[in-house]
């Protein structure tokens, strides 16, 4: 689709991501969709466009592309993070390639790679759109997911998604205590070894700069997901804090940064 991604994002687009070959056709979208045609605009040279500041179209761009793609019937409620679906893929490749070995990785082609097909991993900050735990699930079914989140009405939310599309089994929600730690408030005794920990930590400092961004794209989001004193540098700490704690009891410590 039009301003999908550049060539400089396609070059940090993991190889085994559905769209580094075949970026989303949105003229093809637009037929098939008609919530997604309903943001969609027309250029001179026919090509389909949307609106990256319009919240409506990406919220309808993520729907359809999971929808489409992936069996999966998701929206967030009106305040939430509308998540861009092929970075938020990248990262569970990403782990994939941690999970899978440095050897298996340097031997193999992306795409041949043998990925576990049973793993456990916690995603630290869930949010509304739970999107790591239902791609993950829907990418490997033998994986388990706990989504950990600070914010009741999140929780619910994903909740609903969850069992509206019958992973229950696969991802277990919980609410936590922020001043309990992050990552060691969400995990109990009867957990066992987590294979991985994934985070997409709130990104700004100030509710400022979370403003400013907003003339570059949709950045639309409550203030628990996109703001935390510190901004992500020091989210991110509050892992790495928790990890002296649980050392070994978690395999990878991983956090999306920028």
């Amino acid at each position: 689709g039009a301003g999908f991604f550049d060539v400089t994002a396609r070059k940090r687009m993991h190889e085994r991501n559905r769209y580094f070959d075949a970026p989303p056709d949105f003229r093809q979208l637009a037929e098939r969709d008609q919530e997604f045609a309903a943001n969609v605009s027309w250029g001179s040279d026919g090509q389909a466009h949307i609106d990256w500041k319009n919240r409506s179209a990406s919220m309808a761009l993520t729907r359809t592309l999971l929808r489409q793609d992936f069996g999966v019937d998701w929206v967030v409620p009106e305040g939430f993070l509308v998540p861009p679906l092929p970075q938020r893929l990248n990262y569970l490749h990403w782990v994939e390639d941690l999970l899978a070995g440095d050897f298996e990785v340097a031997m193999k082609a992306p795409r041949e790679v043998r990925i576990p097909a049973e793993a456990k991993g916690i995603d630290v900050g869930v949010g509304a759109n739970c999107i790591f735990p239902i791609l993950g699930a829907r990418l490997h079914p033998g994986w388990r997911f706990i989504g950990s989140d600070i914010d009741p009405v999140a929780l619910t939310a994903a909740a609903a998604t969850v069992a509206r599309n019958g992973l229950n089994e696969s991802i277990e929600l919980r609410q936590v205590d922020p001043a309990a730690g992050v990552l060691a408030s969400a995990l109990r005794p009867e957990d066992g070894q987590i294979d991985f920990c994934m985070c997409n930590p709130p990104f700004f400092a100030t509710d400022a700069q979370c403003h400013a961004a907003a003339h570059y794209r949709a950045c639309a989001g409550n203030a628990g997901e996109m703001v935390c004193p510190g901004g992500e540098e020091a989210f991110a700490r509050r892992i790495v804090n928790d990890s002296a704690v649980l050392q070994g009891r978690v395999r990878w410590y991983t956090c999306m940064l920028g």
